[in-house]
């Protein structure tokens, strides 16, 4: 896992596939026949020209920049384990997400803080759904 953050071959995500003789040089010792096995088992895959984990996110802690562009909201995004606040350490409240995907602050969420971040997260931002239902609208309107 170390490995996977130390030699960084992407500008974006947490970590990396390595290469076997990395991971040999790294440890001091062959590791072919170990890595093939931990493939064969799922543990380990196949990533391009390197091995990676498997059933990993590529995306702990991912800190927002309050002039860049927003990250996908999706129902993690108040676990700051994968996303911080551009200024404060820690993740995001319900509304902020809710802001970021175009919510009105007059939207009402109910239930659970982890039921109003999966409402969110798969939301179809309204903003989006707005420009969709007017396209639509003005489709039909053109066909008539």
């Amino acid at each position: 896992m170390r490995l996977r953050r130390q030699m960084r071959t992407r500008d974006l995500g947490d970590a990396d596939p390595v290469h076997i003789s990395s991971l040999s040089e790294h440890l001091g010792f062959a590791t072919e026949a170990d890595v093939q096995r931990l493939i064969k088992k799922t543990f380990l895959r196949n990533s391009g020209s390197g091995i990676d984990l498997t059933h990993t996110f590529n995306g702990t802690f991912r800190r927002l920049k309050w002039d860049g562009l927003a990250l996908t909201v999706d129902t993690r995004f108040g676990d700051p384990r994968y996303f911080l606040h551009p200024e404060d350490n820690r993740g995001f409240s319900f509304r902020e997400a809710a802001r970021i995907q175009g919510f009105p602050d007059s939207f009402k969420f109910v239930g659970s803080k982890t039921d109003k971040f999966r409402l969110i997260g798969n939301a179809v931002p309204p903003p989006v759904a707005c420009s969709l239902a007017t396209a639509i609208k003005e489709q039909l309107l053109d066909e008539r």
